[in-house]
């Protein structure tokens, strides 16, 4: 089990962060594109539960994410994680549990370090590039003054329910 804490800033220069991250001797990790879909079932919808498998490059990941708290504006959730050798066999099982596919999502992200946090500048069909900061509380604050921000800025929805666009199938 691990405890998910994370931030968003909404409509993010993407040049002007890298500059800033690189000014700050952040650490780029990597650049991916991911495949995220979301599985549910009327147990899942009414704890508030979200379970998901997760493509990235050859690496798959099923994940399942306890209801979302927010707190002092960070996202919060206890979160389980685990890889699967294929995509296929993952689905077959979710499925086969009686969830079913409910979402598909494309996203395009790139990894730095900073502060012992992941800053991710994050890239969505039809919606405004963002960054999303995960760590813990204070280190959060730190980097995120660092970038320019302040926590007037955090934003912990999810940017297409914001945005008004559908995430049904949201591919590039």
């Amino acid at each position: 089990m691990n405890k998910e804490i994370e931030i968003k800033i909404l409509e993010i220069n993407p040049g002007k962060i890298k500059k800033i991250l690189k000014k700050n001797k952040a650490k780029f990790i990597k650049k991916v594109l991911q495949r995220n879909v979301v599985y549910d079932n009327a147990y899942t919808k009414s704890k508030g539960v979200t379970v998901r498998l997760r493509r990235e490059g050859k690496e798959v990941s099923l994940t399942i994410k306890a209801p979302k708290k927010v707190v002092r504006g960070h996202k919060v959730r206890e979160e389980y994680e685990t890889n699967l050798e294929s995509f296929e066999i993952g689905e077959k099982m979710l499925i086969g549990m009686g969830l079913k596919r409910t979402a598909e999502t494309e996203v395009k992200r790139e990894y730095y370090k900073l502060n012992k946090c992941s800053v991710e500048i994050v890239k969505m069909p039809k919606i405004p590039i963002f960054l999303e900061i995960e760590g813990l509380e204070e280190d959060i604050a730190k980097v995120v003054k660092k970038l320019g921000y302040s926590k007037e800025d955090y934003f912990s929805g999810y940017p297409p329910v914001h945005y008004k666009i559908s995430f049904k199938k949201l591919v590039f």
